[in-house]
């Protein structure tokens, strides 16, 4: 090849071939779809991270940790800190607080993956919290009630503690019939996980 020919050869302007051009729009396509997909954090009113809740069995229970089957059929693992609340038991003392495996229970966590942290336990099977059904009249988040009308048409007024007020059944309109879990503190009933039925 004469110098001539190699001038007119570099001289050429660059075209990228369609293969090129298919493989760049593969990687970006793939890099849109992963910055979709990835959790959104919000910070609530108070500068904290929201906790989530989680409806299911409990697996395994050890020192400083706690497995449990979701009703969706996964399977979440949890710190257990003594600092966190337990509804629904009666209190034995030591870090399991009257837990035991096989419990029906809905765990209100902070994080995900490894550093997933329980928050508070509620116990919602036929041992744990007290259960009432109805129909949502109103939730009133900002002042934390739900007026829930029962079966005999009582319409009753309940509080949302301050996780379920935030995080839970954010979806659910007035008419849905559900299904909520509460304590009763000298007739004060603290709503601690509701769930549409």
């Amino acid at each position: 090849m004469t110098e001539h020919a190699l001038l007119l050869v570099s001289a050429r302007p660059w075209r990228p071939s369609i293969r090129a051009i298919a493989l760049a729009g593969l990687v970006i396509a793939a890099a849109a779809t992963l910055t979709a997909s990835a959790p959104q954090v919000t910070p609530p009113s108070g500068g904290t991270i929201d906790t989530v809740a989680v409806e299911g069995t409990i697996d395994v229970l050890s020192p400083g940790t706690l497995t449990v089957k979701a009703i969706d059929g996964t399977t979440h693992l949890f710190k257990w800190l003594e600092k966190a609340f337990v509804h629904g038991t009666a209190e034995t003392g030591g870090e399991l607080k009257g837990l035991r495996r096989g419990m029906t229970v809905v765990v209100h966590y902070s994080a995900t993956g490894e550093s997933a942290t329980a928050e508070e336990i509620d116990r919602i099977d036929g041992g744990g919290l007290r259960v009432t059904e109805g129909h949502v009249t109103s939730i009133d988040r900002q002042h934390g009630e739900i007026k829930v009308r029962l079966d005999d048409h009582r319409t009753e007024t309940l509080k949302l503690s301050n996780r379920v007020s935030r995080n839970v059944g954010k979806n659910t309109k007035p008419n849905t019939r559900v299904v909520v879990y509460y304590t009763d503190d000298k007739g004060v009933k603290v709503v601690h996980y509701f769930k549409q039925k």
